[in-house]
């Protein structure tokens, strides 16, 4: 699965200049946009809107590329702390199959063919292993760059 990074934003303007960018939540329980609103059937200035189409749009993925940035460092010393562990394993995994060399050797017998390969494929099974499992740990916290970016609704403040 992708991971995803979700917010509801309000992107706000005061005439064509950007205002703010802030979760949607906050704007509601400032605004009362939570209580029962009507809709006084005014003419709106559509073109204006559209106008600001653009600009929110361009906000609110600069606010999402912040929120990646930030989610990232959170996620960094966990990234980190795994990738300490996996090559801890191996180390470890390596260290048991040198081990199981060096007996084969003082023991005053030469490592036959067979065993040489198999001990070959252990090692290269084991580096494919942690590959693998880095390439997961990647993939489990990296999110896309780019966000997608949906307009749900347009609130204009009464004058």
């Amino acid at each position: 699965s992708q991971p995803v990074i979700m917010s509801w934003l309000a992107v706000r303007f005061v005439g064509s200049k950007l205002l703010s960018v802030e979760p949607l939540a906050e704007l509601a329980q400032r605004t009362g946009l939570a209580k029962r609103m009507t809709n006084d059937g005014s003419a709106i200035d559509l073109a204006r809107l559209e106008n600001l189409r653009a600009p929110a749009v361009a906000a609110a993925r600069a606010h999402m590329a912040e929120l990646r940035k930030q989610r990232a460092e959170s996620l960094l010393p966990r990234l980190v702390e795994q990738r300490k562990a996996i090559e801890a394993f191996r180390d470890r995994r390596l260290a048991q199959l040198q081990r199981k060399e060096h007996a084969v050797v003082e023991s005053g017998r030469k490592l036959r063919s067979d065993e040489a390969q198999r001990l070959e494929r252990a090692r290269t099974d084991v580096e494919a292993l942690v590959e693998e499992r880095n390439l997961w740990l990647t993939r489990r916290v990296e999110t896309d760059e780019r966000a997608y970016v949906r307009i749900a609704a347009v609130l204009v403040g009464g004058s």
